[in-house]
């Protein structure tokens, strides 16, 4: 006997079993047998219910492996388009002779023509360049600060971004093109350090004498330590810091502040301190008092 047959054998047993128990716990008395029809009505009931709950229920396995198959029957066929297509694509590839270098002839292609744009963008300010060059330094001349730093702001900002494109082609050659061609500005960024420099020796008495050109040093300055700002951040992301930067100008003129204070105490004897300083035409305490409050208020 096989094992499928016991086991059907097995579970009809259980159900003649389950059967007999409950007859015999409908028929205990004598007088449950005058009901006899109307229980074997309840029970065919139960029985036809149950029957039909088995069907749909086989029914809806029936239909749930249908659909099953069928999807199973497309995705095999789609596998299969799938497979021919990758065996065409392959054929066509291996056709193709020459594909990298023609590709990498493409690239210098796009390098250049986003080289020609960044150019092109810019040109009408390189066509001007020298003039621009020549107006700013006249403006730093004439101690015009905060025009002739705008004019090289917008000079430098042309710079860095190109050689910024051209650093991302990792062309070296025209980076020190573009260092040639915008070399007048480090004459001009000397000229604006050795102006920092003097303002800084000179600035406690500048501040009642030059007011107004401390004013446009300090402006300066302030608009040059955002850019370093600026660029600090580019550079983390991109690995690039254009020529001169960060050029900490602030720090420049902190530098100078104190190295004039420093060596103006230093060559003063200790007695003619003890003499002069409570004079009130001795320079040394108005020189600390106003040093120390610029250095505040440049400190905000």
């Amino acid at each position: 006997m096989s094992v499928q047959s016991f086991q059907l054998s097995e579970l009809e047993e259980k159900a003649r079993a389950s059967a007999l128990k409950r007859v015999s716990d409908h028929f205990q008395k004598p007088e449950q047998l005058d009901k006899i029809d109307i229980i074997k009505s309840r029970f065919l009931n139960q029985k036809t219910a149950t029957e039909a709950q088995l069907k749909m229920a086989l029914y809806s396995q029936l239909d749930g492996s249908k659909v099953g198959l069928e999807k199973l029957d497309t995705a095999l066929a789609e596998s299969q388009t799938c497979r021919n297509r990758l065996i065409q694509l392959g054929s066509s590839l291996s056709g193709l002779s020459g594909l990298s270098q023609q590709l990498h002839e493409l690239k210098n292609l796009s390098t250049k023509y986003s080289q020609l744009g960044a150019a092109m963008e810019n040109m009408s300010y390189l066509v001007k360049a020298p003039e621009t060059f020549e107006q700013a330094r006249n403006y730093l001349e004439s101690e015009n600060l905060l025009e002739g730093h705008k004019l090289m702001q917008d000079l430098e900002g042309i710079r860095d971004e190109l050689m910024f494109e051209v650093y991302r082609q990792k062309s070296m050659e025209d980076l020190d093109t573009l260092r040639a061609f915008f070399r007048e500005l480090e004459n001009l960024n000397d000229t604006f350090r050795h102006k920092i420099i003097v303002l800084g020796s000179r600035l406690t008495s500048a501040v009642i004498t030059h007011n107004r050109f401390v004013v446009n040093c300090v402006r300066v300055i302030d608009r040059e330590e955002r850019t370093d700002a600026n660029w600090r951040k580019r550079s983390e992301k991109h690995g690039f810091m254009p020529d001169g930067r960060p050029k900490q100008w602030k720090k420049l003129l902190f530098d100078s502040i104190f190295n004039t204070i420093k060596n103006k105490i230093s060559s003063a004897e200790s007695t003619w301190i003890l003499t002069f300083s409570h004079k009130p035409s001795n320079p040394v305490p108005i020189h600390l008092k106003y040093s120390n409050v610029l250095y505040q208020g440049i400190e905000l």
